[in-house]
């Protein structure tokens, strides 16, 4: 018994000692129509808002001591959480505060050993999503209001890591672009690795429209995206055979790429 206090207290220490600040995002009651659901999340706020998920919000980027306070907190409050609702919340709670920290580390810093600390972020984030996905068949056995939340807020974490992704993307140095393609290909199997664990979990109709409406969003940015990496490849290989045009050409097409990312965040800001 006085181990399990001295655990219980040194999660609270640990809380407090990293400390960020979280807040509530509750939903309003959602529509029962279909139709009306999908009018109503066409905007991409109401997309990105998590249901009921105590979400930290990172507004500064934190010590390599206090990242690893934060891996320790979060390994603590994981293990001993016995519900295994509670234990994938809180997966996607930590994997989400690890996205907003590598977003945060690359936006103000553009070295090697920045990128490296990013890189390990969003690897560690993946493996939390993974563990969610990999208990799936446990947590969704109860098919209820609370499983419901659950999979509305992987969803939403599933579209918020990809414009993340976006935003690192249009800051990532084209030398690393060969790396940074492979996260996201990789974000993108593990979306939909997510999408077919829970496709046949019973759930409302309205529910259902919103997963529908997110995927969409996500199949379109992977298909440009590859359309994208398709073609530099094929100007790369102009390149490499001696074709005086390809160089400016593929710099045109990664500025292009630029553009595009950025006016989509504005779109996106604007909806």
């Amino acid at each position: 018994m006085k181990q399990v206090l001295s655990v219980l207290c040194l999660a609270m220490l640990l809380s407090s000692v990293v400390g960020y600040d979280a807040h509530a995002q509750t939903d309003e009651p959602r529509p029962s129509s279909a139709d009306d659901t999908l009018s109503t999340l066409a905007s991409t706020r109401e997309l990105e808002r998590y249901d009921g998920l105590e979400i930290g919000e990172v507004k500064s980027e934190p010590s390599g001591f206090g990242l690893f306070l934060r891996d320790i907190r979060d390994l603590i409050s994981i293990g001993l959480t016995f519900d295994p609702v509670e234990k994938a919340e809180k997966r996607l709670q930590a994997a989400e505060w690890r996205n907003q920290v590598a977003q945060r580390i690359l936006e103000s810093n553009a070295d090697e050993m920045a990128r490296e600390r990013a890189t390990k972020l969003l690897d560690a984030s993946s493996e939390f999503i993974e563990r969610i996905e990999s208990s799936s068949e446990i947590w969704a056995q109860r098919a209820d209001k609370r499983v419901n939340k659950l999979v509305r807020n992987i969803a939403t974490y599933n579209f918020r890591k990809e414009k993340i992704l976006d935003r690192i993307e249009e800051r990532i140095p084209e030398d690393r672009r060969g790396e940074f393609d492979t996260i996201r290909e990789q974000a993108t199997d593990q979306h939909r690795r997510l999408e077919n664990a829970i496709e046949n979990i019973r759930i409302p109709e309205d529910l259902r429209a919103h997963l529908s409406l997110i995927k969409t969003r996500i199949e379109e940015r992977a298909a440009n995206r590859e359309a994208f990496i398709e073609e530099r490849k094929t100007l790369q290989e102009q390149i490499d055979s001696g074709d005086p045009d390809a160089r400016e050409a593929l710099m045109e097409l990664q500025q292009k790429r630029k553009t595009e990312l950025r006016k989509r965040q504005v779109e996106e800001v604007r909806e």
